[in-house]
């Protein structure tokens, strides 16, 4: 059964005098049912999304421009089941969700929409978010969508825009296909559509024409755009346009193969228009758009730098909720209304919303002084604040057995973080609250130049106190934190093992790969790495620690396969192995010293600090509470070479320190470098 979820009553209008260029004003309003909400300007449709359960799939129809002229087309005779705008894969693993039988409207794959949320703006903006599943009758989905659609208000021309992101996730290995293209074996001249589609009135086809990018009119079915628009005269005599626009967001590129068939009108960004597309159980990838509806047209030129500057946009929200998982946050901060086991750190779902919150605090002076506790607003500033410096602040718990104590002073510093990554990691954390708190889904903006106009320089720093930096390397833990020191002497500190897993001297950390690359890239360590991984490993009673079940190393190919164990088991990985586990505590950073970590094995207590007293010379030191029996360590002398022990005897690889001289001792190793 679909669920329906407003804001507001079905049915419920509102009004506004709106002013359009060089003509009279109108009147807008919003006309809601059921399963339908449309806008409505002087009493003609301006656009129209059905979402009706009996139809399967949802579509926009008509599109209009703000005098009422209809632009699409809705199932033709010709193709009964092309439904003006709207998103439609062709074969699932072989079975057409595509065409339907002309006398039952039924096609073998089902396009099943199971909830609908719409919420209509005072402005004349809406958002419409669903869940569908694909699957065959009678079957489970095969594949699932979360689609969220952003409609702006129209502006003073009458022009108006619909983001549109759907995210898939694959319930079993899928191969998402269309009919083939002439060069494929048993090729067809029409082969090559599946995806987000336009279809307009074939009469439109002998006075209207298409554009794309470059400003070609012909040839362009098949051939790489970033935008193709169709435009022409209406009835009504304006000179209408429908653009279709390929996010860059989309594989990275901002080119896709658009599906042009002039004779019929239909206009797509044929995603699949090059071959089958295999999806992997549980691999999730996106699809974005803008579609923009110019109820006047602007001119060739203008049209062209209207559309040409999506591709320098950047998606606030989708932007932020990668970074949040590209920095490892959801490690520690659950996105779930009722919060999840294993969480150490404020669950984000309603932090904050579209009004302020005010929240109890622990204030640390970061001199030593007593801290102090006092009420302060949750909003912007405070997140940036606890992004850039996160232990000013400290949260207290409002449940649970530490009611009224802080949360965990681990969070780590990022002042690599600026400026637009804030603004989209707040953008996402709006998102996570009930209606009417929600904040927009899609929040597009330019994006960021520095003040000079070009890229802003992403080389992090060390001057005179240490430095650190929680950033994506790849091969590493997600979790992992890198330490700068004074002097060129950097290091990276595991929180999965409670190790160092990489050393190097010179420059620390350049962040600027990840942000060239959208998000998907790697940052560069500015020096030759050591790789010290499982040089010193600290021992548990049942071996060396590896808390690796709590996140996984930033590589694709690593993830993908990981994946498909944490599929298998039965229990959820934040209740796996809690109970008596060995215990990240965080760490201390004081000016012009070297930081401290925090950690628990068995019961015993550890405080970690690192020093580089000459090249390629590392010396650890402990300090620990709570040892009954010897502290223990894993070494691997062909990462590091024993040079000098305060405390303990190695023997066969393992390193033992007496209990009654572990309360601190210095452990002092050459870096192997071949």
């Amino acid at each position: 059964m679909m669920k329906f979820l407003s804001s507001k009553l079905f049915g419920a209008t509102c009004t506004l005098l709106f002013l359009t260029e060089g003509s009279q004003s109108v009147e807008l309003s919003w006309e809601r049912e059921s399963d339908f909400v449309a806008l409505r300007a002087d009493g003609e449709t301006v656009w129209k999304h059905v979402h009706r359960s009996s139809e399967g799939k949802p579509y926009f129809h008509p599109l209009a421009t703000i005098q009422g002229s209809v632009l699409t087309d809705l199932r033709p005779e010709d193709h009964p089941w092309h439904r003006a705008l709207w998103f439609s894969w062709k074969f699932i693993n072989g079975v057409n969700y595509w065409e339907e039988d002309r006398k039952t409207g039924e096609s073998a794959g089902k396009t099943e929409i199971r909830s609908v949320e719409v919420r209509t703006g005072a402005d004349f903006s809406a958002d419409i978010s669903m869940t569908i599943g694909y699957h065959e009758d009678g079957q489970p989905d095969v594949l699932t969508e979360t689609r969220v659609l952003t409609i702006s208000p129209p502006d003073k021309a009458g022009s108006y825009t619909i983001d549109w992101h759907s995210q898939f996730t694959a319930q079993r290995d899928l191969v998402l296909d269309r009919t083939p293209i002439p060069s494929e074996p048993e090729g067809k001249s029409f082969g090559g559509y599946a995806g987000l589609s336009f279809r307009s009135s074939s009469a439109r086809s002998e006075t209207w024409s298409f554009l794309n990018n470059e400003g070609r009119q012909d040839g362009l079915h098949g051939r790489e755009s970033s935008w193709v628009a169709f435009s022409g005269p209406t009835e009504k005599g304006e000179e209408a346009v429908v653009s279709i626009l390929n996010s860059p967001l989309n594989d990275n590129q901002s080119m896709v193969k658009y599906y042009v068939a002039t004779r019929m009108s239909y206009l797509s960004p044929a995603v699949l228009f090059d071959g089958p597309r295999s999806i992997q159980s549980g691999e999730t990838f996106a699809l974005r758009y803008r579609i923009r509806v110019d109820s006047q047209s602007p001119g060739t030129e203008r049209l062209k730098a209207r559309n040409d500057s999506y591709r320098d946009t950047i998606e606030l929200v989708a932007q932020g909720e990668a970074l949040s998982h590209r920095f490892g946050c959801l490690e520690c901060h659950s996105v779930d209304k009722a919060g999840e086991a294993g969480k150490i750190g404020p669950g984000w779902y309603g932090l904050i919303g579209q009004k302020g919150k005010e929240r109890e605090v622990q204030a640390n002076t970061g001199d030593g002084g007593p801290a102090t506790r006092r009420r302060v607003a949750i909003d912007e500033q405070y997140i940036k604040a606890a992004i850039l410096d996160p232990l000013q602040h400290l949260v207290l718990q409002e449940s649970g057995e530490m009611k009224g104590q802080p949360f965990p002073a681990i969070m780590p510093p990022y002042p690599h973080l600026e400026g637009q990554s804030i603004d989209a990691i707040i953008a996402y954390l709006k998102t996570l609250n009930d209606l009417p708190e929600r904040g927009p889904t899609q929040i597009y903006a330019p994006k960021e130049k520095s003040k000079e106009g070009g890229e802003p320089s992403h080389v992090v720093e060390v001057f005179d106190s240490p430095r650190i930096q929680r950033v994506a390397l790849e091969g590493l833990s997600t979790r992992s934190i890198s330490v700068g020191l004074p002097g060129g002497k950097n290091y990276v500190f595991d929180p999965a093992t409670f190790s160092v897993s990489r050393v190097w001297f010179g420059g620390f950390i350049d962040n600027g790969y990840e942000r060239h690359a959208r998000g998907n890239g790697f940052n560069k360590i500015l020096g030759e790495a050591i790789n010290t991984e499982g040089g010193l490993l600290p021992l548990s009673s049942l071996g060396p620690v590896d808390l690796h079940y709590k996140d996984y190393p930033n590589s694709n190919e690593f993830r993908k396969e990981a994946f498909k164990k944490e599929m298998a088991e039965e229990k959820p990985y934040p209740k796996r192995g809690l109970e008596g586990a060995p215990r990240f505590g965080g760490y201390q950073v004081l000016p012009k010293k070297e930081p401290t970590f925090f950690f628990e094995i068995d019961g015993v207590r550890y405080r970690q600090s690192l020093a580089f007293p000459s090249a390629n010379i590392i010396r650890y030191h402990f300090e620990t509470e709570g040892a009954t029996g010897p502290v223990r360590f894993q070494v691997d002398e062909t990462a590091l070479r024993a040079v000098e022990f305060s405390a303990g005897e190695l023997a066969e690889g393992v390193l033992s320190i007496p209990a009654s001289e572990a309360q601190s001792f210095t452990l002092t190793f050459e870096l192997q470098t071949s």
